[in-house]
């Protein structure tokens, strides 16, 4: 079973790709490049979000596209799933053999959540963890920030397909309580997390590796209107009613694979240069 490892990258970001060819080859996958959607290649060049209450910037919105353009591969694919990875992502070896056991699991998902959730040192989950070739694995109930990697499955990008509405951030759209699909994902969150960004391991400001994705400007957001707020506070409600109904616990991430992989990018960085 050929599984594909996309990797979204903006075409003039070659530097960028070259560093994903190179750990590639040291953990021995192939990827697939998936030219990112530019500000100047958007199919609309403007959307508002009313629950986050802010304008996407081009590059949130582009990072959208270029998300759901993967999904449209999967969903068309042969494989039952696919890894997803952004070009400033850094991954463990032990994503490739965990990739290998994700395909003789028996588990129900959309989303498998390979990163660090970017929100605090845990997660909430329910009952009982899974477990897939050494790897804990919990239903995602709390909310997450980034998208840089995640595996898709063929069925959880045919649903995102048919209900990714309104265009949002995608990490907003898919690990945000807040969002309007997020109670309709099967979400799952890695407990020892297997992919990094650049930015979060202390090389984001490298020249040519800058966040490509910008934060709206401050003056482009409107003020909340009474209705937004209501809106919040309904699923709000609803979302902490879900969790008292259920049984369920606070998993602390394990970052154990961290410092080797900084470590392995300073020498990959010092290489470049």
């Amino acid at each position: 079973m050929d599984i594909r490892y996309y990797v979204i990258n903006l075409a003039e970001k070659e530097e960028r790709w070259n560093r994903m060819v190179r750990l590639s080859k040291e953990n021995g996958v192939t990827l697939t490049r998936v030219e990112a959607f530019s500000p100047s290649t958007i199919p609309i060049k403007s959307a508002f979000s009313e629950i986050f209450n802010c304008y996407l910037s081009p590059q949130q919105l582009g990072c959208y596209f270029s998300h759901r353009g993967i999904w449209k591969k999967i969903a068309k694919g042969s494989s039952p799933f696919a890894v997803v990875l952004e070009d400033d992502a850094v991954f463990s070896e032990d994503l490739v053999s965990f990739v290998d056991e994700v395909k003789k699991a028996s588990i129900n998902f959309d989303i498998i959540r390979l990163e660090d959730t970017y929100k605090g040192t845990s997660f909430i989950t329910d009952s009982k963890l899974v477990q897939v070739g050494g790897i804990d694995l919990g239903r995602l109930y709390s909310s997450s920030a980034g998208a840089g990697g995640m595996i898709v499955s063929k069925e959880g990008a045919k649903k995102l397909l048919e209900i990714a509405r309104p265009v949002l951030p995608v990490d907003e759209l898919l690990f945000n309580k807040y969002s309007p699909i997020w109670n309709q994902l099967i979400n799952y969150q890695v407990k020892q997390i297997l992919v990094w960004q650049l930015y979060s391991l202390g090389f984001g400001s490298i020249k040519g590796f800058e966040s490509s994705i910008s934060s709206p400007e401050k003056n482009r957001k409107k003020k909340k209107s009474l209705k937004t707020s209501i809106k919040k506070l309904i699923i709000k409600i609803r979302y902490l009613a879900r969790l008292n109904l259920m049984k369920t616990q606070e998993v602390e991430l394990d970052n154990s694979r961290k410092q080797k992989l900084e470590e392995n990018e300073k020498d990959r960085f010092s290489i470049v240069s």
